[in-house]
């Protein structure tokens, strides 16, 4: 490590003869370069957290941009469909207990719970209303149209 630092210094030394201007160049450089590793080294903890909250929040946006979608497209197909069977269930119950026994051989206290969550949904699509089906492929066929 030591002569690597013996012929930078050499380097340094000799390029400040042949042009003062260059010598003083580079180290304003050498320096901007140390101060920006050092910086880096010192927030790349802070900009990695920061990084990780954005792309938390953008999987999230994602996330809801889906089940919007999702929705949409549920709905597009009822609108189009002939016949429609949609089954929803959600069931949401929880129970809790507490108790405390005492008797002459000692004390017990007990802590209880249970909870149950059912989510069940069912679409069945039948056919094709050929109605709304002719509205929009014309709809389709006048944006079309526009564009050209």
């Amino acid at each position: 490590m030591e002569n690597k630092l013996d012929y930078m210094n050499i380097f340094k030394n000799g390029l400040y003869i042949l042009s003062p201007t260059s010598y003083v160049l580079g180290e304003m450089l050498s320096k901007t370069l140390a101060d920006k590793q050092e910086k880096n080294s010192v927030q790349s903890l802070e900009e990695m957290e920061e990084n990780a909250d954005k792309q938390e929040i953008s999987d999230r946006l994602s996330e809801s941009q889906a089940k919007v979608l999702q929705e949409l497209a549920i709905a597009r197909r009822i609108e189009t469909a002939d016949e429609v069977e949609i089954e929803e269930y959600f069931d949401s119950t929880g129970e809790g207990n507490v108790g405390v026994k005492a008797s002459d051989k000692g004390v017990n206290v007990g802590v209880g719970g249970s909870g149950r969550r059912v989510v069940k949904r069912v679409y069945r699509f039948k056919g094709w209303n050929q109605e709304i089906v002719a509205e929009i492929e014309k709809e389709i066929n006048s944006h079309i149209e526009k564009e050209d």
